[in-house]
């Protein structure tokens, strides 16, 4: 075959692995009905997929919904797999799935085997008006990952003297796809560095969005809470909805709180607000709020919040990241932390005001702080009248 010939089939391969598949992306009614396309999915055993270390980045699988989205709540789920893992330039494939405005990126530490699919949901919201709501799995991988990968030799073969113009086996020898673009999950191997993508599908979720807070991050026993439940009608018809708030504490301790049934107007919002009480509970709770429509679907969030006397039980210090802990009883060191903290532009005042209520609420961290004082300031004197000549 002639090296003019070689090239062209070499730049059209190339060209192809280029261009993003363009698919729709079926809308399920409800969770039951996700988990069932999963299933299918995944018993089908294709998939779109590319090889990073030859392909050019871009859009590995592309498309928009078939059927149009009203206003409301949805979630995009895809199942993502690589090979191979913990190695560094498959590492340096960055991954991020785009759907309306919402772009997040994927953790590789997310995948736990090679060519097993991980399922990474994405939430979006479609607002009235809204024309775009496409969605893309893109890929890349940076130049100096690219330059480190080639000089490093991985993708480097001992090479003949006429070899410039050979074709790679591992563009000759890729898997044949289908007339949707996808290829057999069992072919995966054949690509060394392989992206692939399988169950692309969309989730009608509750229009009701919910969130829900507590007054307080640490509670003593016995003290009484207050929960707030805000709850957002992204729908463009009003909604009608039971709302049922709970605390749970323990394995198996459930506490009822309220249970309510409220109409929320088209895009509009609103809040409930009531007390719950700690009485039997330690250690780590959670306040609960669940929502749901007329059409069974449902939504939900929880506060996390602890109850104790004690803040070494429920792990205030290692909250407080790995600067401060217990060097707050450290003089010099509280300082120095206070410093950075306002380095980084948090107020003064707002420390001050955490400072205080973190030893109002605990009397006997308070005491411990003045006798750490106390000690740090003997231990000073005592440095000092050692150095002094008799």
């Amino acid at each position: 075959m002639h090296i003019t010939q070689i090239s062209l089939i070499f730049v059209s391969l190339c060209a192809g692995a280029a261009f993003a598949v363009v698919a729709s992306a079926p809308v399920v009614a409800d969770s039951a009905a996700s988990q069932a396309f999963v299933a299918k999915a995944l018993a089908a055993g294709r998939c779109w997929a590319v090889d990073t270390e030859v392909d050019k980045d871009g859009a590995l699988l592309s498309g928009a919904p078939d059927a149009p989205l009203a206003p409301g709540r949805y979630r995009l789920h895809v199942l993502l797999s690589r090979a191979p893992l913990g190695d560094r330039f498959s590492n340096a494939v960055e991954v991020t799935i785009k759907v309306g405005d919402v772009a997040q990126r994927v953790n590789p530490l997310r995948y736990a085997l090679p060519n097993e699919f991980i399922h990474m949901p994405v939430d979006f919201s479609v607002k009235p008006g809204d024309r775009d709501t496409g969605f893309a799995i893109n890929w890349r991988v940076s130049p100096e990952a690219k330059k480190l990968h080639k000089t490093g030799g991985a993708a480097m073969v001992e090479a003949g003297p006429d070899d410039d113009n050979l074709i790679p086996d591992v563009i000759v020898n890729r898997p044949k796809t289908a007339n949707d673009g996808t290829i057999s999950v069992r072919d995966l191997p054949a690509l060394p560095y392989n992206l692939a993508v399988s169950g692309v599908h969309i989730e009608r979720l509750c229009p009701v969005r919910t969130t829900v807070r507590a007054d307080k991050v640490v509670y003593k026993p016995g003290e009484t809470g207050t929960a707030t439940v805000t709850l957002t009608n992204t729908g463009n018809t009003p909604a009608t909805v039971t709302l049922t708030v709970e605390v749970l504490a323990g394995l198996d301790g459930k506490k009822p709180v309220a249970t309510q049934k409220l109409e929320i107007p088209a895009a509009g919002e609103k809040t409930w607000s009531g007390p719950f009480f700690t009485v039997g509970m330690r250690w780590g709770a959670e306040v609960r709020a669940t929502v749901t429509a007329d059409d069974e679907r449902a939504d939900d969030a929880r506060a996390v919040f602890a109850v104790s006397h004690n803040p070494y039980e429920v792990a205030m210090f290692a909250a407080q990241g790995p600067n401060l802990g217990l060097g707050w009883k450290d003089r010099r060191r509280r300082a120095a932390c206070a410093g950075m903290a306002r380095s980084r532009l948090h107020r003064r005042g707002t420390l001050l005001l955490g400072a205080v209520r973190f030893r109002r609420f605990y009397p006997a961290y308070r005491r411990l702080l003045q006798r750490a004082d106390t000690v740090y300031a003997l231990g000073e004197r005592h440095e000092e009248s050692a150095g002094r000549p008799a």
